[in-house]
């Protein structure tokens, strides 16, 4: 009998995608995107489980609320979508405080607020394992522009990512290691700030091709934005890294673009389009963007310049990469 740690959690998820008949056909995406006659709309959810997405051993209960909601935040954002309505489900054990958990309900509120979201209900349950929290989100794309999809970078386009990456990687280490310095990295692993406005920017711009957020990490979420049959060639010289990774990286023996390419958890935006749109897509954005690579006619991903054995994967739930 095949148990799930046989065949990791992507095999785990296209056996569960064939399982869902007309269902597959719109699903496969940062978010699942409802057929037309149910008015259009995208879903996501994301849940987070103490000692496997967060340690109470350095987070705080303020700080699972804010990543919850960043993470389906960030969800939304790689579709072009406006998040608008959210549902939160606790599974909470008997001796977890009460205050504790409006502490993170509150957070949760807190940021999806900022975005212009509601959590307008949920569920609670008990559990006798650890806490987990679960976020579902809703959100729409204005009618006038199509969603942004994944696996749509053909031949010829560019790619290119928002802000910095490696600063949650970094951030994690050194809250692995009692280091109470580089505040700005350990924030973005506890509290990462989803690119809503800028997903949006892309959806309305027309000019993007694919798209997807860097959650596992770049080396990974990369294959997410090359149509089949295609493949990349990157530029290690131009991938931007977090003010900090360096530094951190030196201090525990690594090496800063395996952190910035393995780590994940950045929640920046990734995406294709064609070269001639770059110039007026970059004069409408506030936000730091950069072009690190294209789309080629051979499958496969190279790698050129000089920096790191290349990890061939980011982070995987069950430990397999299939």
């Amino acid at each position: 009998m095949t148990n799930i740690g046989d065949i990791g959690e992507t095999a785990l998820v296209k056996r569960i995608l064939e399982q869902l008949g007309d269902g597959q056909a719109i699903a496969g995406d940062d978010a699942a995107i409802c057929p037309p006659s149910l008015g259009g709309y995208v879903f996501a959810t994301d849940s987070l489980v103490e000692n496997v997405d967060f340690d109470f051993a350095w987070a705080t209960w303020r700080d699972v609320g804010a990543k919850v909601a960043a993470v389906n935040l960030s969800d939304m954002a790689a579709m072009g979508a406006r998040p608008k309505s959210l549902v939160l489900t606790l599974g909470c054990r008997r001796d977890d405080r009460v205050a504790d958990l409006l502490r993170l309900v509150r957070s949760a509120v807190r940021v999806c607020k900022t975005h212009g979201a509601m959590i307008v209900g949920g569920d609670i349950t008990s559990t006798k394992g650890p806490l987990f929290v679960t976020l579902a989100a809703t959100g729409d794309v204005d009618v006038r522009y199509a969603p942004l999809r994944r696996y749509r970078g053909t031949p010829g386009d560019v790619i290119m990512v928002s802000g910095d990456l490696g600063g949650a990687a970094a951030g994690l280490l050194c809250l692995q290691h009692g280091m109470k310095n580089h505040r700005a990295l350990v924030k973005r692993q506890l509290q990462p700030t989803p690119r809503v406005a800028l997903g949006l920017a892309l959806g309305r711009s027309g000019l993007v091709s694919s798209c997807t957020d860097i959650s596992d990490g770049l080396a990974s979420d990369l294959a997410h934005v090359i149509a089949p049959g295609c493949g990349a060639e990157i530029d290690l010289n131009t991938i931007p890294l977090a003010r900090g990774v360096r530094a951190v990286a030196k201090k525990f023996d690594r090496t800063p673009l395996a952190l910035a390419l393995a780590g994940g958890e950045d929640f920046e935006l990734l995406w294709t389009m064609p070269p001639s749109f770059v110039k007026r897509l970059m004069q409408r954005l506030d936000v730091k963007v950069s072009v690190i690579g294209r789309i080629v006619n051979k499958p496969g991903i190279v790698w050129h310049g000089d920096g790191c054995e290349i990890p061939k994967h980011g982070f995987e739930h069950f430990g397999v990469q299939s």
